[in-house]
């Protein structure tokens, strides 16, 4: 049993392989360039400081901008990198691997294929979410530890403890993206439905954390938003882990990824 549900594993792994290959480099792309800009605009920080002065405090705090100083290689990266472009690559990533991991094995019919094997529904389940963690972790390791030694190769002074910090919330938020996903995966026939309903809570919750930092009468909406506790910006800006936030995350991945695999394996599986 143990050895089908580690091959089981490893094929997932290698029929994601590019998936996985393909946004790790993009990931570590935009660092290297990141990296081989940081010069120029380090001597200009002080323009662009004051630039983003000038944007509201609430429109920074949507994006979780804490700070706008980009006169360290952490500030820098911070606002240019893991407030935007980083959760929105690792959603994506997740999107991708949940929404074919149930959904995409029933619409393909081989799912039919896989329960024919001599290993539980719950086995199977959690062999592909095993797969799935071990891509997180992956990808999440390289597009934000890279950033360490390009710091030494591009002589830049950091402190490696804050990315070791970052890296564990941004583990954390990714879990949570990755159990959601299974969760709804395991509910659908079709990978279509699962990456639009997916996709489009992950949209809705980003848009709920973006207007309820704007409009202060509706701030109460931001708890309901997974993007609300992940504050990446606040490590790389001189802050400390903000444990509650990574303790919501782990429960939200715990809890998701339960339900998903109890619905998965009571459910009727049209092949």
């Amino acid at each position: 049993m143990i050895k089908r549900f580690f091959l089981t594993t490893l094929k997932e792994l290698r029929l994601k392989r590019l998936t996985i290959i393909s946004y790790t480099f993009a990931a570590f792309a935009f660092l290297l360039m990141y990296a081989a800009v940081y010069p120029a605009v380090q001597d200009q920080s002080a323009k662009f400081t004051e630039l983003f002065s000038s944007y509201p405090k609430e429109f920074l705090e949507a994006f979780s901008i804490s700070q706008i100083r980009m006169d360290t290689y952490e500030n820098y990266l911070a606002m240019e990198h893991f407030s935007i472009i980083w959760p929105l690559m690792v959603a994506l990533l997740t999107v991708t691997l949940s929404g074919f991991a149930i959904a995409g094995e029933i619409e393909k019919r081989t799912m039919s294929i896989m329960l024919s094997l001599p290993m539980s529904r719950l086995n199977i389940f959690f062999a592909k979410y095993t797969a799935g963690i071990i891509a997180l972790l992956i990808f999440s390791f390289i597009s934000i530890m890279a950033a360490v030694p390009l710091a030494w190769i591009f002589d830049f002074g950091i402190n490696s403890s804050t990315f070791w910090a970052t890296l564990l919330i941004s583990l954390a938020f990714g879990w949570a993206l990755l159990g959601l996903g299974f969760c709804i995966s395991s509910f659908f026939s079709e990978k279509g439905q699962a990456y639009l309903i997916l996709g489009g809570t992950l949209l809705l919750m980003y848009v709920i954390n973006v207007i309820s930092q704007l409009v202060n009468s509706i701030d109460w909406l931001k708890y309901f938003s997974i993007f609300n506790y992940y504050k990446p910006t606040d490590i790389m800006t001189g802050a400390s882990l903000d444990v509650w936030s990574t303790l919501v995350l782990c429960a939200v991945a715990i809890i998701s990824t339960l339900f998903g695999a109890l619905w998965f394996k009571r459910r009727d599986v049209i092949t």
